[in-house]
């Protein structure tokens, strides 16, 4: 769960929700930055469903003793590697392995380094799922493709998050242009809903009403967070989140 406080309210915005809007993102970037068609569709597809392991957790959340759900940058980190697992193999199962090599590598970057354990899973997984989906294909051809699709994704993530957390300063991401060389992107946020982008790597000229589903829960309310959370119609609200251009294009 993503929690974003703003006007009084606490905004709960679910992981596949936060998801969906990365996959949107991703579907403006220009397509040097995504490859062919085949591989624009498997990046998007694991933009989308790069999340899916949370949909259970965010079912039952941890909760502060005030009622409101834990942030998921403050829950207890020992179902991280199950919730992770379950968005790679969800994926894979109903995707292929393209799409579950990005999500895996999305996983592993927050997964790895924390130890031996985790870091020898994360190479095995790796290792399986990209000889999966690039059968026949060279380890050079192999590398660009993954690369140029886990930047895309983690871009698009990146540039969710800084709108719909409390994440403070600029944040970068890189992209891979069609010639293999990078292209750095600053994300900054001009006001509560909007960021700057730069420079602008989409095929439109701005980005508005790339708009989130949150549950808002009034500040005071805490004490109803389960209540709100089990009727998410009746609270949801759709907050519109603009990206905008900040100077010159990619």
């Amino acid at each position: 769960m993503i929690i974003r406080q703003h006007g009084g309210f606490h905004y709960l915005i679910r992981q596949p929700e936060h998801a969906r809007q990365c996959a949107q993102l991703a579907a403006y970037l220009d397509p040097e930055f995504l490859g062919d068609e085949t591989d624009q569709l498997n990046i998007l597809t694991a933009t989308r469903h790069h999340d899916d392991g949370w949909i259970g957790w965010e079912s039952a959340p941890q909760f502060h003793p005030s009622g409101m759900v834990r942030n998921f940058t403050e829950m207890d980190p020992k179902p991280h590697l199950n919730i992770w697992s379950a968005s790679i193999f969800k994926t894979l199962m109903k995707f292929g392995a393209w799409p579950a090599l990005l999500a895996a590598r999305h996983a592993c970057g927050y997964l790895s380094g924390a130890n031996a354990e985790r870091d020898e899973w994360c190479a095995g997984i790796l290792s399986t799922l990209e000889e999966k989906a690039f059968p026949g294909l060279s380890q050079e051809e192999r590398t660009i493709k993954s690369e140029r699709g886990f930047r895309a994704l983690r871009l698009s993530d990146t540039l969710s998050l800084t709108a719909c957390t409390d994440w403070k300063g600029a944040k970068s991401g890189k992209l891979m242009a069609s010639d293999g060389s990078d292209v750095e992107v600053t994300m900054t946020r001009k006001d509560p809903w909007s960021v700057l982008v730069d420079p602008w790597p989409f095929v439109l000229p701005e980005l508005k009403n790339i708009h989130v589903d949150a549950v808002a829960i009034p500040v005071g309310e805490e004490l109803s967070t389960a209540e709100f959370l089990s009727n998410p119609r009746e609270y949801l609200v759709r907050v519109p989140v603009h990206y905008l251009p900040a100077g010159g294009t990619a």
